[in-house]
Formats: structure tokens, C-alpha cells, sequence
């Protein structure tokens, strides 16, 4: 194996992260992740594929150069292809980090997790948009090829994954209401999950994301968020938010709290937190109210969660086609990268359309109790999927509702969905509520389906397959 050296090109901010990104020989690259999580900064190294090696905190790569055992560290990037010599990883990282440390605007994005502000943040930006923006977003609101419009932006960024694409986007879209979506994506790394709800959320105006890599309660406090009052408390509305974590397994303390708030069950969810960064410990005290919509991201499904009750379940598409094209794709980003870059005035044009989206005190589905009564009901958790699917309408609905009636009973407004909706709600769920329903990841789901329709052997003595025999039928089916 002919090691190789790395050339930085740049550091940047990347979802709340800093990002280093070094060329490695001819047309390959390699990326260094630093980031704060359950306490610690850590990196990461990060292939062209999207595979990430196993995390370093810092404390451990000082405790490696202090022992000068660089071969732990090389060997972490070379299981991921990244293949530098061991001198040239141990110079990479450092390099990174030093850098971090001496770039003020670098170091306040990683120490805003640790550090206090100078000033107190208040509330929410204040979107003032021209008449000319307004008559505009209400135009593509109303226009026949609305949903066409959306999916051509959407391909521009992202390779096939329609159907997941249109979930991610309802999913954020359910943020204006009252009770908004939960979506779990599932998948090994490289299967695209996070380019899929990248490319979906450049359609979102900017001060309703909330993408992190990593997440606790601690750094919500020190995040850019809500609004800091007189006692030091800090108070964050996730009314109309979006919040996605890429790595909901740096998160798990922070989601173990947040589950009233995904269920709905809590409105407002109160927490208190020992501040150790300083010189004496300080208590802080953290007000969550409002429900944001929800996307997690994760590596592998638990088969038995008590989370994913809380949440529709999706997972990437895995094809061999989806791959060639994946690859088509990265190949015209590196021939033509003017062509990827920035955000396009068609996208601002879909931010303003979102902006100006009404909200109502609900909406109506006159057609609910026959949906009801052909809904599965023989589990528990059916009922929330019902319910799933009831908000998955009124979210198509909102994205209509320049084409929609509304009615006024008792002083409130009401949304009223058309039968339309139900069917590109279930279009959009088709595969979500069957991963919901089964617990089982679409390929798994696919060959248990696939396997149903085989005739088990039968020899008089037993009827079914052995573990060898189940092993040559799963190579068989891939």
C-alpha cells in the first residue's frame, strides 16, 4: 500500500461542526470532522464516500503524542481508505486543531457549547419580505406545478430517492403544525441518508433549521437559540421549528429528556444542567416549550425500541443503480462544481413561499373515519400511525392550501383537506408506514416478503430451512 500525503484545501463550518477537507494523491480527498459531543471535542475522519472512521476526543490524541503511539491514530483513517503515511495524519490533525485555536470566528463556533456569550441572545429573526416577494411566493403557492417544482429543485442535489425525498419534505413542511412529524432514518454509512435531508432542507428558510451533528442540553444553552432572561435562565421555543440531528447516537442523553416533547405529551419541558466549564460549578436551567418537527439519523434499527413508537421509520434506498448514479453525480460535481455552488434564486423563491404559508387553529379531513375504519388495528403503537398519517394529510394540505377551502366555526379557522391529499399522503408514506408497521428496514422487510413465496422444503420430517439453507437463499435473492 503506497502511503500518501495530505494537502489541506480548506476548514469550514459544517452543521455546527468545523470541517477540514485535505486533497490525498490525484482525485482523492479525505475530510477531518472536529466537533463537541457528551462532554469532549472529537474528530473524526471522513472518506469521499461519506464513512467515517471510529471518534478521537482530543484528550486521547494528546495522550497518543504523548506516548507517540501514532500508529493507533493512522490506522483509524486507514480503515476507512484514507491512506497517509502515520506522520502525515499526526501532522493533519495537528494541524486542524491548531488551527481552530487561533482562528477566533472557528473556535467561538466549537466554544459556544462551553463558553457564554458576551451579549444575550434574543428571540426569533425578525424575515421582513418586499411586496414584490410576497406576490411572488404566492404565485408558486398557487401554481398547478407546485409539488413538480419543489422535486426539480430537490434533483438538482440529490440522485433518485423520490418518494424519501417528498417524506423529508412534508416531514419539515409539518413544523407549521400544531403537532408536527417525527423520522427516524435508518441505514450503515454511505447509503445517503444525510445528503438526502441536506438536499431536502435548501428549500427551508434558514430560521427554521436546526441541524446539529451532536447535541445537549448544555449546548442548547450556549447555542445561538431563544432568549436569555433576567435569572440567567435561557428560554427556546421550538414552535415552527425543524430539528435534525445527523448522529442521534451523539445524542443520547439529550433525546432520553426530549421524549415528552416528541410525543407531544409535554408542552413545556424544564431541565436544569451543572455548568463545569468555569472556574466554580454554575447551575443552569434550560425552558424547552413547543414541538419542532423531528429527523434523526441513525446507523443501524434497534428491533426493539420504545423510541421508534414516537416516529415514522425510513431507510435509504440501497440499489445497485442508485449507487452508479450516485457516483454520475459526484463525478459532474467534480467536473463542474460552478454549477453546485450557492443557493439558487429558485430555492430562495420556495423559502418565501414557506414563509408565507398561513397557519390555521387545525385542519380538517372530512373523510377520516373511512380511512379509520380500513387502517390496520391489531397493535398498539397502530394508533399512533393512524395519527401519523392523519398529520402527513393535513401537512400536504398546507403546502395546497391556496387551493384549498377554509371554514370559520366559532371564531376559529379551519384548513379543509381534499381527498387529493390522502392520496399523495400515502404515496409519500407508502414505504415509511410499512417500515413503521413491520419494524423492519426495507431490504430485510423486502426478502422476508420475497422468502413468504418460496415453497419450504419438506421431507417428511421437518418443513422449513436450516441456517445454511436460509444463507444460500439470501445469496440467491441479492
Amino acid at each position: 500500500m503506497r502511503e500518501k500525503k495530505l494537502k489541506l484545501i480548506e476548514v469550514k463550518e459544517e452543521a455546527g461542526a468545523i470541517l477540514a477537507t485535505f486533497e490525498l494523491g490525484d482525485e482523492e480527498f479525505a475530510g477531518l470532522i472536529v466537533y463537541y459531543a457528551d462532554g469532549e471535542f472529537a474528530f473524526q475522519w471522513i472518506n469521499r464516500e461519506g464513512l467515517r472512521s471510529l471518534p478521537t476526543t482530543v484528550r486521547k490524541y494528546y495522550k497518543i503524542l504523548e506516548g507517540k503511539k501514532f500508529a493507533e491514530l493512522a490506522r483509524q483513517a486507514h480503515a476507512i481508505g484514507i491512506n497517509a503515511a502515520k506522520e502525515e495524519i499526526k501532522r493533519a490533525v495537528s494541524w486542524t486543531l491548531l488551527r481552530i485555536e487561533n482562528d477566533k470566528e472557528l473556535k467561538a463556533l466549537l466554544l459556544r457549547e462551553v463558553e457564554e456569550p458576551q451579549t444575550p441572545i434574543e428571540g426569533k429573526p425578525e424575515i421582513h419580505l418586499t411586496e414584490g416577494e410576497i406576490r411572488e411566493a404566492e404565485e408558486l403557492l398557487k401554481s398547478p406545478k407546485l409539488l413538480n417544482e419543489v422535486m426539480r429543485l430537490i434533483r438538482k442535489k440529490l440522485v433518485r430517492e423520490e418518494k424519501n425525498a417528498l417524506l423529508v419534505f412534508f416531514t419539515m413542511l409539518s413544523a407549521k403544525l400544531k403537532e408536527p412529524l417525527n423520522l427516524r432514518f435508518s441505514g450503515e454509512t454511505s447509503t445517503g441518508k444525510s445528503s438526502l435531508v441536506r438536499a431536502v432542507a435548501r428549500l427551508f428558510p434558514p430560521e427554521m433549521l436546526i441541524i446539529r451533528t451532536a447535541l445537549t442540553r448544555k449546548a442548547l444553552y450556549y447555542s445561538g437559540l431563544g432568549k436569555k432572561l433576567e435569572d440567567g435562565s435561557k428560554v427556546i421555543d421550538f414552535t415552527g421549528k425543524v430539528l435534525v440531528l445527523l448522529e442521534e447516537g451523539n445524542c443520547k442523553d439529550f433525546l432520553d429528556e426530549f421524549k415528552p416533547v416528541l410525543s407531544h405529551d409535554l408542552y413545556q419541558l424544564e431541565s436544569e444542567f451543572t455548568d463545569t466549564s468555569g472556574k466554580t460549578p454554575i447551575a443552569r436551567r434550560i425552558v424547552i416549550r413547543g414541538f419542532p418537527a423531528y429527523i434523526g439519523l441513525v446507523a443501524a434499527r434497534k428491533t426493539i425500541d420504545e423510541d421508534d413508537s414516537r416516529t415514522l421509520l425510513a431507510t435509504p434506498e440501497k440499489s445497485g443503480e442508485k449507487f452508479r448514479d450516485v457516483q454520475l453525480f459526484h463525478s459532474s460535481e467534480m467536473a463542474f462544481p460552478w454549477r453546485f455552488n450557492g443557493v439558487e434564486e429558485d430555492e430562495k423563491k420556495v423559502w418565501n413561499a414557506i414563509r408565507v404559508l398561513e397557519s390555521y387553529d387545525g385542519v380538517i379531513i372530512p373523510f377520516a373515519p373511512i380511512i379509520a375504519e380500513n387502517f390496520p388495528h391489531d397493535k398498539p403503537r397502530t394508533m399512533r400511525d393512524f395519527k401519523k398519517l392523519l398529520e402527513m394529510i393535513q401537512a400536504v394540505a398546507l403546502l395546497f392550501q391556496k387551493k384549498r377551502n377554509v371554514i370559520e366555526k366559532y371564531g376559529h379557522r379551519y384548513l379543509v383537506a381534499h381527498p387529493i391529499d390522502f392520496l399523495i399522503a400515502v404515496k409519500v408514506l407508502e414505504d415509511a408506514l410499512a417500515d413503521t408497521l413491520t419494524n423492519l428496514e426495507a431490504d430485510v422487510r423486502e426478502f422476508a416478503e420475497w422468502l413468504a413465496r418460496q415453497d419450504p422444503p419438506d421431507d417428511g420430517e421437518r418443513i422449513g430451512w436450516t441456517e445454511k439453507e436460509l444463507r444460500k437463499l439470501l445469496a440467491k435473492y441479492s
